[in-house]
């Protein structure tokens, strides 16, 4: 004679609870994507100040520096950091200064940015 296995429905308190755990899963994660699009948006701030200030430093370097021989012109800076090297780690990401580093090279009618990383 074969057998009939039936399976039992969860309770309604079980279902409850197994609903509020999924919601607190979404909303952590709904709080993380609002820390991550903060984290970010403040990083856009930050590159904008730094963009700001390569074109304040090229605008002084322009008027400054006239190569008369069609040479070029260098000048490498330090933005926020006395530091000469980029981080190894993240770890001043997350302080708000990552010790970005650029160089900016002009050469008549022309300005170059590059990352010394």
């Amino acid at each position: 004679m074969p057998v009939h296995r039936t399976t039992r429905r969860p309770s309604a308190a079980v279902l409850r609870r197994q609903l509020a755990h999924i919601d607190t899963r979404i909303a952590a994660a709904r709080a993380t994507g609002l820390i991550l699009q903060t984290e970010l948006a403040g990083w856009r701030s930050r590159a904008n100040e730094l963009e700001a200030a390569v074109r304040a430093k090229q605008a002084a370097l322009a008027s400054k520096t006239t190569p008369s021989s069609g040479g070029e012109a260098t000048v490498s800076s330090t933005p926020l950091n006395t530091s000469t090297h980029a981080p190894a780690d993240d770890e001043s990401a997350k302080d708000g200064d990552p010790c970005l580093l650029f160089s900016v090279t002009t050469i008549p009618n022309q300005c170059r940015i590059t990352d010394s990383k």
